[in-house]
């Protein structure tokens, strides 16, 4: 088996409350319109896009998914993680995985995951009447 994505998991990313997907090397994503297919790539695109920009990385409260109330004000956290496998014999992906193995796995794996949750604001108590 070559260099591939094995796994992807989606969780409070839109229209994905929790996905957990196994892939083979060979993919199609397929699906009705409103499927979240676009979503998906995204997600994606969150973890590996070099140049997707910096802006299109800080998420808003419209791309958390729809069932959670409130999720900024919550602290929710949006969380793709994406596993490769097959690079053990390609010493240049090695070199770039080798610090995202996920240790005492059977076959090597190597994991990213993309986090987004809201900072914390800071509150005003005390400020208020100054001029």
């Amino acid at each position: 088996m070559g260099f591939h994505i094995s796994r992807v998991q989606i969780r409070n990313f839109r229209n994905f409350k929790e996905l957990e997907v196994s892939l083979s090397e060979k993919v199609v994503i397929v699906g009705e319109n409103s499927s979240g297919k676009s979503n998906f790539i995204h997600a994606l695109r969150l973890v590996l896009d070099p140049d997707l920009p910096d802006s299109a990385r800080q998420l808003t409260e419209g791309d958390f998914w729809d069932g959670l109330e409130s999720p900024m004000e919550k602290g929710e956290e949006i969380t793709v993680c994406v596993d490769f496998r097959g690079f053990e014999d390609n010493a240049a992906i090695l070199s770039i995985l080798s610090d995202f193995q996920i240790p005492n796995k059977r076959d090597p794996t190597a994991r990213i995951t993309y986090k987004f949750s809201p900072e914390a604001v800071l509150g005003t108590e005390g400020n208020e009447g100054e001029g």
